[in-house]
């Protein structure tokens, strides 16, 4: 095992221990309801301690116009690739678990998914078949107390990188710990908040497809073997809290973020890293809107971009259950393939009940990314990503949800007119989710 992996095993260890341990916390205490909008009822699942498990299982059929590169004549492995559609059947069992009591909190909810590449529309596409999984865990201790404890995981490996430099086609392996100590001095009031976030990423291909993306270069994030994008970030700073009236507050976010890679002689570019300052304001204009102002600056460093930061954000609740959201993001981060990409995001997000248990979600994304080289071999330009999601669900029976939904996204690149950061991709599925 090299060095990297034997890295990536420590971290995903730290974070099932840590996720052993928050159990352990929480099974010797009281008992306590499940709070929280679960989506599954709170009557349902297996009692466990002070909390419940909820068992689930999702069978999703999947239209994907853009399922990955695969050669353009199947007859011949070594013919140039091209993007091909596929049908997908994701098969993925899974179980969560919550704890809610008045000083202490638990939650974890974790899944296994099978894609399986059908070869309906594409012809030797089942080589692609591949497992991903996901894990999402938080504990927070003593939040009546003066000092809080708070800790976090998430786990996932799936085809959606977290790193936005990288275009298709490419698995990540992502784990994220993330600890805080909340602390309350003279009140619930005012907040004091250290935090500090560490996180991996490793990259593959697809297996059995061919890891040659045609015209490929690695300055530009793309790679013959993307595990030379294999990377650790850092990150940690300290928040403040003032709620100076009964429904707003004052905020202050202060953080630094670094990067290094796990094969330098191998990356794309030297990372950069960045201080962010950010205050702003959060709170009620009405009982039924709510706004989050902020505004601040990013002093990036090794080559990394200095510029303005903030946010915008609107959530108007006409009801408990149907949250429409509206805003404007503007960061910055390191990123593959250069010294740190700016990020100025326009977004919405809308989940609607129509009639009874008829709902109704809408999500839609427009990203304009600058990517700073800060050296030689490192990119530059910008990048489009736009995304949007809409579809209904139905609830049959407290056992039983039906979803369905349209996903387009697309993006181009002014980098290069090479595979894969410029690709459109349409997608349909049908979803069944079996809840206890």
């Amino acid at each position: 095992m090299n060095p990297s992996h034997r890295h990536a095993a420590r971290i995903l260890g730290l974070g099932a221990l840590l996720a052993s341990l928050c159990v352990h916390a929480q099974t010797g205490g009281p008992v306590f309801s499940v709070g929280g909008d679960t989506g599954f009822g709170e009557a349902n699942g297996i009692r466990f301690g002070p909390g419940r498990l909820h068992p689930y299982l999702d069978l999703e059929l999947r239209y994907d116009s853009a399922a990955g590169y695969f050669p353009s004549d199947p007859a011949n492995p070594n013919s140039p690739v091209e993007l091909k559609p596929e049908l997908l059947l994701h098969i993925r069992p899974g179980f969560r678990y919550d704890s809610q009591g008045p000083d202490n909190s638990f939650g974890l909810n974790a899944y296994y998914d099978y894609v399986w590449y059908t070869g309906i529309l594409t012809a030797g596409s089942s080589a692609a078949s591949r497992s991903e999984a996901g894990a999402d865990l938080h504990g927070e201790f003593n939040k009546e107390g003066s000092v809080e404890f708070d800790v976090g995981d998430t786990f996932a490996r799936s085809a959606t990188p977290r790193d936005i430099g990288l275009g298709i086609a490419t698995i990540s392996l992502y784990n994220q710990l993330r600890i805080a100590t909340p602390i309350h001095p003279g009140g619930r009031a005012f907040e004091v908040k250290p935090h500090g976030e560490y996180a991996v990423e490793f990259f593959s291909g697809y297996s059995g497809v061919p890891p040659t993306l045609g015209n490929c270069d690695i300055n530009l994030g793309c790679a013959q073997d993307p595990s030379d994008f294999d990377y650790q970030q850092y990150s940690g700073g300290v928040d403040l809290h003032w709620k100076f009236l009964p429904q707003t507050a004052a905020l202050l976010e202060t953080s630094y973020e670094g990067r290094s890679y796990f094969h330098p002689e191998r990356a794309p570019a030297p990372p950069g890293s960045m201080l962010k300052i950010l205050p702003g304001l959060a709170g009620l204009v009405t009982p039924k809107l709510s706004v989050v102002l902020k505004a601040g600056w990013a002093q990036g460093f090794k080559g990394a971009a200095s510029t303005f930061i903030g946010r915008a954000e609107a959530t108007y609740s006409p009801n408990e259950v149907s949250p429409i959201t509206l805003g404007v993001l503007r960061d910055v981060n390191p990123v593959v393939g250069a010294a740190s990409a700016t990020d100025f995001r326009a977004y919405l997000n809308m989940k609607t009940f129509l009639i009874g248990r008829l709902g109704l979600h809408l999500n839609f994304s427009y990203d304009l990314v600058s990517f700073t080289a800060g050296s030689a071999q490192g990119r530059g330009g910008k990048d489009q990503l736009f995304t949007i999601d809409v579809g209904p669900e139905y609830q049959v029976a407290r056992w039983l949800i039906i979803s369905a939904g349209y996903v387009f996204s697309s993006r181009s690149s002014d980098a290069t007119s090479s595979l894969p950061l410029n690709y459109t991709r349409n997608e349909a599925y049908i979803r069944f989710t079996f809840t206890y």
